[in-house]
């Protein structure tokens, strides 16, 4: 029992111990010492008491201490990813105008704006240079364009996130790794690019030769939705696609997920076996492509959890052991945490996609088996094959959106009702989508003079999904819109789909 629900019990207990620790904790007081001796001392027991009754399998008591151990480890965690008041650290300089040096490393273009993520270097005053550490967000105008390892003089009055209705902006700066941020500061170039950021300049260049690409071959509408599914690019999406997206329920299939990745994983490995190469040999060249991938598209939470789930599931094969996808799932969720604790309250991406894997793990299989009933009641049994296919997009699609509503409702404040039809008639055209932009940007670079040939079929296929999008919005009661903030109302909601799901477990 120790064993089977050691990954569960960590990962619960040490979100929760993140949580507790973003509403009760201080930050003014360092107490992190305290909180990880706690830690260490409730392990300790947890694993003497399991050596102790190793052979007793109903003994909860380890289980118990061990969640009391990683509850005091996330509050630990918390705690030190929050730097310490000091002139040493640009928070330090906040509510202030400053004049200082940084270097850009990442740049995001949006809305006719620059969002430049900066490493702080040093804070300039009459008294001299002061070294500093953190990372700001300057916001500034379109042009002039600047690029990754800039060496930038910033004259910019720092501010701290503020919490807006639902939306904790500190926290959003936080989960990118930056304690300030400015709007519309002075800037002025000073250096030349850092040799530090060759590898990111040239994974950069790589992604805006596959933007303009797009760009070039494909219509506006297209070209967007093409730089969202395969680079996760969303910045030339405009607020009107995303509305639309949003009410019929098809946002998950242009945001970078599980379904991307495995998608990918399996046209690779499925290439690989073509050309002769072993299946062990190929557990490498995967990992190896999807790193660089993953680079590419910026590490997005939900795409780095499919990652490690299907490394894992890979790696379970390879050594020819038998995985359990429960504890693979929040193995995952644990290391996503340890990486960036601010994931679990600011990563609405983190957040879908890992309630969503619950749902299909836990919901879906119910659904399915309930629908079958239903089939083989009233004898709905021509056509087997396409009949099954829709039980699985459509018992699939419930599944997550029922397990995934209370974020979306308090994130977006609507529902949509139509999702599990207008996934029905979108959701297998994904694969194809990814396989006909992928074939047209090989084969355009091979034949440039073919290239707006080659990219006809993603075009007619952009053109079917906005087409289903629009047309879904029509169906009566397409969406609802609500307005539900209360913690006691989505703590009974999951209260009762928990209790539904263990109570219907075989």
């Amino acid at each position: 029992m120790f064993l089977k629900y050691f990954w569960p019990v960590i990962s619960i207990s040490f979100s929760l111990g993140l949580c507790l620790a973003n509403i009760f904790l201080d930050f003014s007081k360092r107490e992190e010492f305290y909180f990880f001796s706690l830690f260490l001392l409730f392990l300790i027991l947890s694993f003497f008491f399991f050596k102790l009754n190793k052979n007793s399998y109903s003994n909860k008591l380890p289980l118990f201490l061990l969640f009391i151990s990683f509850l005091f480890f996330g509050f630990w965690r918390y705690l030190i990813s929050w730097p310490d008041y000091n002139d040493k650290h640009i928070i330090y300089y906040a509510k202030q105008t400053n004049r200082l040096i940084c270097s850009i490393e990442n740049i995001e273009l949006k809305n006719e704006q620059q969002k430049i993520k900066a490493q702080v270097l040093k804070i300039l005053s009459d008294k001299g240079e002061t070294n500093v550490s953190g990372k700001i967000l300057i916001i500034g105008e379109k042009f002039p364009l600047y690029r990754v390892g800039d060496i930038l003089e910033v004259e910019a009055f720092l501010e701290k996130g503020s919490k807006i209705a639902n939306f904790d902006y500190n926290l959003y700066l936080k989960r990118n790794n930056i304690s300030l941020f400015s709007s519309y500061p002075k800037i002025k170039i000073v250096g030349e690019l850092n040799k530090h950021f060759l590898f990111k300049k040239q994974i950069l260049g790589i992604k805006k030769y596959l933007i303009s690409v797009f760009d070039f071959n494909l219509s506006l509408e297209s070209a967007s939705l093409a730089k969202a599914i395969l680079l996760g690019d969303k910045s030339d999406l405009s607020y009107e696609q995303k509305d639309v997206f949003s009410k019929s329920g098809l946002s998950h299939l242009v945001a970078i997920s599980g379904l991307h990745i495995s998608l990918l994983s399996g046209y690779f490995l499925n290439l690989l076996l073509s050309l002769g190469c072993s299946r062990r040999k190929s557990f490498y060249f995967i990992n190896i492509f999807l790193l660089f991938y993953l680079s590419l598209i910026a590490w997005p939470p939900s795409a780095f959890r499919a990652y490690l789930m299907g490394s894992l599931s890979l790696l379970s094969v390879y050594l020819n052991r038998k995985g359990s996808v429960v504890n693979v799932l929040f193995f995952s969720a644990f290391i996503l945490l340890i990486i960036n604790p601010f994931l679990l309250l600011a990563d609405l991406g983190f957040q879908l996609s890992f309630l969503a894997v619950l749902g299909i793990i836990y919901i879906y299989p119910r659904f399915k088996e309930f629908l079958l009933k239903i089939i083989f009641k009233f004898k709905i049994l021509k056509c087997k094959k396409i009949v099954a296919n829709i039980l699985d997009i459509f018992s699939l699609t419930l599944s997550v959106q029922l397990i995934t509503a209370p974020i979306l409702i308090r994130s977006f404040e609507q529902f949509s009702l139509v999702a599990p039809l207008s996934n029905l008639f979108v959701l297998w055209l994904i694969p194809l989508i990814i396989i006909f932009l992928i074939l047209g940007l090989i084969l355009s670079f091979l034949f440039p003079f073919l290239s707006s040939l080659l990219f006809i079929p993603a075009e007619v296929s952009f053109e079917y999904f906005n087409f289903i999008a629009e047309k879904s919005l029509l169906v009566p009661k397409s969406f609802i819109n609500l307005e539900i903030n209360s913690p006691l109302f989505f703590c009974f909601y999951y209260l009762l789909l928990f209790y539904f799901i263990f109570k219907t477990k075989k």
